[in-house]
């Protein structure tokens, strides 16, 4: 996703870069889940992180693909190109080399999670999307995905438990 002012760009292009948004936070998670794959409960976790980014990039799809060309064709608010060109570069970063323990993974989920991916995708699916029903499935969606993070300290420990968990391939400080 090139950097410019997003003046010329549309709903259209909005589409396809939260989708490729959601397909690398899935990548990351997937990522994740093979540097935890040693703690079986957190490999399932980071892969039901995973599936729920793939979920998001398939309703993001079907959502786009329901809109009439007319729509996918208006432009947006450069702005909002901005947010997405920022997250793509925050994304694309070879983030998961640098965790060590999963704290370092807690982290950069939580950064992911509760960055400005989930705006767009919920202006996307939320603006996009004509049915209050729809709307409030996907909303419910975002919250539970959000929950999974907010909630990890109770499933898996306190942030001390997770500075002792290291990642596969990080050495004992």
């Amino acid at each position: 996703m090139k950097h410019d002012s997003g003046d010329q760009k549309t709903l259209a292009d909005l589409f396809r870069a939260a989708i490729a948004l959601e397909e690398q936070a899935g990548a990351i998670y997937d990522q994740l889940s093979h540097r935890f794959a040693h703690v079986p409960e957190i490999h399932a976790f980071w892969k039901g992180m995973q599936a729920d980014e793939i979920g998001h990039a398939e309703a993001l799809e079907t959502i786009r693909d329901s809109q009439t060309a007319a729509d996918l064709s208006r432009r947006i608010d450069p702005k909002m190109w901005s947010e997405a060109v920022e997250i793509n570069r925050f994304l694309s970063g070879d983030r998961v080399r640098m965790v060590e323990t999963l704290d370092d993974a807690y982290m950069l989920a939580h950064e992911i999670e509760f960055s400005e991916v989930n705006a767009i995708f919920k202006f996307l699916a939320v603006k996009s999307v004509s049915l209050e029903a729809r709307s409030d499935f996907v909303l419910s969606q975002i919250r539970q995905h959000q929950e999974k993070i907010t909630s990890f300290n109770h499933t898996f420990g306190d942030r001390a438990w997770r500075r002792s968990i290291l990642a596969s391939g990080a050495t004992a400080p």
